[in-house]
C-alpha cells in the first residue's frame, strides 16, 4: 500500500474510534440508568430478584454508574450494599448526582477583559 492509502486508513480508524467512544459512552450510560431502575424497584419488593444476585447486581451497577459518569457520585451507590439501608433508592440518587456533577464539569465560563 502507498502512503496515501495508509494515512485514508488511519482517518477512517481514527474517526470511527472517536465516534464509537461517544457511542459505548451512550450505551453505558443507558445501561446504567436501567440497572438502576431495577435494583432499586428490587429493593423496595417491586420486582423479584433471586436474593443471592442483588450483591453482585448492586457492585454491577456501581461500576456502571462510574464507567458512565466517571466522577465521584457513583460512590453513593455503594451504600445499597448495607444490609439495613437496602430498601432506599440509592443507585437512582447516585445517578441524579453523578449526572449533575458531568453537567457541571460541561459548563464553560467565559470572562471578558
Amino acid at each position: 500500500m502507498d502512503i496515501v492509502t495508509l494515512a485514508i486508513l488511519a482517518f477512517i480508524a481514527i474517526v470511527g474510534i472517536g465516534m464509537l467512544g461517544r457511542l459505548l459512552k451512550h450505551l453505558i450510560g443507558a445501561a446504567a440508568i436501567i440497572a438502576a431502575i431495577i435494583n432499586d424497584l428490587a429493593d423496595i419488593g417491586i420486582l423479584a430478584i433471586i436474593p443471592e444476585a442483588r450483591w453482585p447486581a448492586d457492585l454491577a451497577t456501581f461500576l456502571l454508574i462510574l464507567l458512565a459518569y466517571r466522577n465521584a457520585g457513583a460512590l453513593i451507590s455503594l451504600l445499597d450494599l448495607i444490609p439495613n439501608f437496602g430498601f432506599l433508592p440509592f443507585h437512582t440518587l447516585s445517578l441524579l448526582v453523578s449526572w449533575k456533577r458531568s453537567q457541571r464539569k460541561e459548563v464553560t465560563y467565559v470572562v471578558k477583559k
